[in-house]
């Protein structure tokens, strides 16, 4: 019987609370963008043959004085057992 961590090669898990070593890797990566400050929420995640790619649901602020939080994705990778690698971080915009 197939656990909850099976999934299709190549395909995203769902989003789900981000917690434990995924977190701990978000954080460890994050922790070299000094000019704001990003809690991640939600994690999805995709395997692919040689790498791990992730998607960080977080609020964040710019590190300055009545900045407000907002919306962002940030895009991250692993492979193999290299560290987190951030790939791109985009402001998730409301209508």
């Amino acid at each position: 019987m197939p656990n909850q961590e099976t999934q299709l090669l190549g395909g995203w898990t769902k989003f789900e609370p981000c917690s434990g070593e995924d977190c701990d890797k978000f954080k460890t990566a994050m922790s070299r963008h000094t000019s704001a400050q990003y809690e991640p929420f939600s994690v999805a995640k995709q395997i692919d043959s040689n790498r791990t790619n992730y998607r960080f649901l977080c609020n964040g602020a710019e590190v300055r004085p009545a900045a407000q939080n907002q919306a962002y994705k940030v895009m991250a990778s692993q492979k193999g057992t290299e560290p987190l690698a951030i790939d791109d971080i985009a402001k998730i915009s409301f209508p």
